[in-house]
């Protein structure tokens, strides 16, 4: 049974993506629309908005069974609605769920005729034990890379101090998002952020050591290129899976600036790696497998021996040339 069957509209000002105060709207007892509801500092106004950017009667709402609109009356600063700025005197449609800022008071209305959006899952914290095994997993992973490019004999310290750096990182990167997530969402949901970064850690980390070796054993170079770049689009990829949690509204925007800047990366550098043979990625062969773990067919030191004879010429005049394309004798390239 409906609690307020005369309830037209709720009329709620926001605090980031949460509900601060709401003001019901109902019919008159007859069935009739309900006359204009004042808007502003007065406090006589029907809905009384604390905000000094506010005329003591800034606005007029008009709510009936088809829909709200709102007249602005008399007032230095008018109404926002989206990018749009409506002025004093205009008379301006407000939709069901639509977002309106009336100086610096966001507000949202809710119709009773507008259908309700589906219910969404709850964001539950995960489970400590499989944290601790992303944790135990990380740990073995960096503690790995750690031991392989030390050389021997190094100090105990030089294997830690890269774990604790990761785990502090880790740790860090965690609490700023859920610090995010308490200024829009209103919660702290740390376990779920340090979830999120310990899975794209995890995955990057096995990728960056697997696809070199699998261009070693298939002989295909081009597999390094992936290698180089995965930390950098996976970045971006942590960024939006953060991003779309703490501030859903405006995920598209920040899809955008985060697609706009992976761009402007690209084209900045390429431009600062036009002088390297292999961009963004490390010289193939870089990491070396046991021969017999080379999946690739073997080639004959008569076919290898005339692949280096043809660059025996290009070599020999791109020797005889300084860096700037001149000859070495003085004479400029012809």
């Amino acid at each position: 049974m409906n609690a307020a069957p005369n309830l037209l509209a709720l009329v709620e000002v926001m605090d980031g993506d949460q509900v601060r105060q709401a003001f019901p709207v109902h019919a008159r007892p007859d069935g009739e629309p309900p006359l204009p509801l004042r808007l502003g500092r007065a406090l006589h106004s029907d809905i009384v908005l604390d905000d000094p950017h506010l005329a003591a009667e800034h606005a007029l709402l008009q709510v009936d069974a088809q829909g709200a609109r709102l007249s602005l009356l008399p007032s230095l600063n008018g109404a926002m609605q989206g990018r749009r700025h409506w002025c004093a005197g205009e008379q301006l449609e407000w939709p069901s769920d639509g977002l309106l800022q009336l100086g610096h008071t966001r507000l949202r209305l809710r119709h009773a005729a507008a259908p309700l959006a589906p219910e969404k899952p709850m964001l539950h914290a995960p489970r400590w034990l499989g944290l601790l095994l992303l944790a135990a997993l990380l740990l073995v992973l960096t503690a790995w890379d750690t031991w392989v490019g030390q050389d021997p004999g190094a100090p105990w310290m030089a294997f830690l101090a890269p774990v604790l750096s990761v785990g502090a990182m880790l740790v860090t990167w965690a609490a700023l998002w859920a610090l995010a997530s308490q200024l829009f969402q209103r919660r702290f949901p740390f376990a779920l952020h340090l979830r999120k970064v310990m899975l794209f850690l995890l995955a990057v980390l096995v990728c960056v050591e697997l696809l070199p070796a699998l261009a070693f054993v298939a002989s295909a170079p081009w597999l390094l290129l992936p290698a180089k770049l995965l930390p950098i689009f996976g970045g971006v990829a942590l960024v939006w899976w953060h991003a779309r949690e703490v501030w859903p509204r405006a995920r598209r925007v920040l899809g955008w600036v985060l697609l706009g800047g992976t761009l402007l990366w690209l084209m900045n550098g390429w431009t600062r790696q036009e002088a390297l043979q292999h961009r963004w990625r490390e010289p193939y062969l870089s990491t070396v497998l046991p021969p017999g773990l080379r999946a690739a067919p073997l080639r004959s030191v008569e076919a290898l021996l005339q692949d280096a004879a043809q660059l025996r010429e290009p070599l020999k005049d791109k020797a005889g040339k300084d860096e700037n394309g001149e000859d070495e004798e003085g004479g400029e390239e012809g």
